[in-house]
């Protein structure tokens, strides 16, 4: 029998939402506002603005997306425990019926992590070069997190998507077997894969650098 969870689950899906939001809305104004806005300034106030606007703002974003995963993660625990009953955590099961969510989840991880370990710790030695705790960083950590950054916001619109239609799109809770939806999460890992062997080993070129 499934169980009577709806306030709880109302509750984190707030939480997650509004977390999500606030995460997904900085990383649009990263890409698509203050990318563009630094390279139009030149090198004494960019060392100027760039460390007074980027360190709070980082710090919400980070926080953003961390716990964007953990009320996501504790609302998929609730939805597994719900599907599979009282006594019951049917993964598989609910794998089965809802392979989309799956999907989005993993490409989530994967914009959490760049978030976590390229996109900040790279950001924290272009902030420390600029205010001399530290040497300037060579040109490739700016490089990686820039297109870390961009990977992120590219891999948001089907992440958006799937977490939005999942719950409403029978095409994406169709019942399926567990092998082939194991199969359609490891090309979609081999694809995400790729994106980061780019971030990787994409020549050092500096982004912000004015031309």
């Amino acid at each position: 029998m499934a169980l009577d969870l709806s306030m709880t689950d109302t509750v984190l899906r707030y939480a997650h939402v509004m977390s999500a939001i606030l995460w997904m809305g900085l990383l649009y104004f990263f890409n698509i506002i203050g990318g563009g806005f630094m390279k139009k300034i030149d090198a004494l106030t960019k060392k100027e603005v760039y460390p007074k606007l980027y360190l709070p703002t980082l710090f919400w974003f980070r926080w953003a997306a961390m716990s964007t995963i953990v009320f996501g993660f504790l609302l998929y625990f609730l939805q597994v425990k719900n599907f599979g009953g009282a006594d019951t955590w049917d993964f598989g099961g609910y794998a089965q019926t809802n392979w989309g969510i799956h999907l989005g989840i993993i490409i989530a991880l994967t914009m959490w992590f760049n978030v976590w370990f390229i996109i900040w710790p790279a950001q924290k030695e272009i902030i420390g070069g600029m205010l001399g705790h530290n040497p300037s960083p060579p040109d490739n950590v700016p490089r990686r997190a820039f297109l870390a950054s961009r990977y992120n916001t590219y891999a948001s619109l089907p992440m958006i998507f799937l977490m939005i239609a999942s719950p409403h799109w029978n095409r994406l809770t169709t019942s399926t077997s567990l092998g082939d939806v194991g199969l359609f999460l490891l090309i979609a890992l081999i694809v995400l894969g790729i994106g980061w062997a780019i971030i990787a080993w994409k020549p050092p070129v500096n982004p912000w650098e004015k031309q």
